[in-house]
């Protein structure tokens, strides 16, 4: 892992205040001690950090300079796939949305079940191939959208996300979903379209709050018996599904 300078962490924690003064003293900085001021911007944005990060506006966050140059470095070690995810005090505990764009691996770091209040997590990887048994710790997640990845599975831990009212797996090399999917009983969306799921388990027929029901390019041609008939399903061979379950609303 490349080693990081404490004049590099310190600068990069005042690109986090997104305010054009700091801003632009990271800039002198850069120039004066021979650092790459864009490589730096770079890595800032990579994940998508602004406002998006925290619970509030980070514009309305009085945090300190010591408190960003942690959280810029445990996103470092993220990125570099470092196992050992630092923690300090409720800082990472009090992130809410976490968007990961081209982050090259086949997995996440374990730690990533720190995020207890993690609420929206976002992940566009075309590596991505695995999750961590820990993404069941995340209790107060709300979406998991891990759509256009190289996803070949889902960990049973998964069906522990009681409060997950949104799973975006669609474009996935994924051939089946956990069987106990039904505990899920927030669940109101659940796109399995473009993957190579072609059975259902039963246990969806649990899912009493489930709004729309997106099978789009997959070859799933039966449903779950008792599955509820509020649901929306997404289908491309209409035609076939309306004859075979009138009952039930297919666009």
């Amino acid at each position: 892992m490349k080693t990081y300078t404490e004049e590099e962490l310190n600068i990069a924690s005042l690109l986090f205040t997104q305010e054009k003064i700091n801003i632009d003293l990271a800039q002198q900085l850069c120039k004066g001690q021979n650092i790459d001021f864009d490589a730096l911007v770079e890595k800032v944005f990579v994940l998508s950090f602004w406002k998006e990060f925290f619970p509030n506006k980070i514009d309305k966050y009085k945090r300190s300079n010591t408190q960003l140059k942690y959280f810029f470095e445990y996103c470092l070690h993220l990125m570099s796939f470092d196992n050992t995810i630092k923690k300090e005090g409720s800082f990472y505990s009090n992130l809410k949305v976490l968007k990961l764009h081209e982050f090259k691996r086949k997995t996440f770091p374990n730690g990533i079940g720190q995020f207890e209040n993690l609420e929206l997590f976002y992940a566009n990887n075309e590596e991505l191939e695995y999750l961590p048994e820990s993404i069941g710790d995340l209790k107060n997640l709300n979406t998991l959208k891990l759509s256009n990845t190289q996803l070949k599975e889902l960990p049973n831990s998964i069906t522990k996300l009681t409060k997950l009212e949104g799973l975006n797996i669609e474009n996935t090399k994924l051939t089946s979903i956990p069987e106990n999917i039904g505990a899920l009983k927030a669940l109101k969306n659940l796109n399995l379209s473009y993957t190579d799921i072609d059975v259902l388990p039963e246990s969806i027929a649990n899912l009493k709050n489930l709004k729309h029901l997106y099978l789009t390019c997959t070859d799933v041609d039966s449903l779950p018996k008792g599955l509820t008939t509020q649901c929306k399903i997404h289908v491309h061979n209409l035609r076939f599904f309306r004859e075979k379950y009138p009952e039930y609303t297919f666009v």
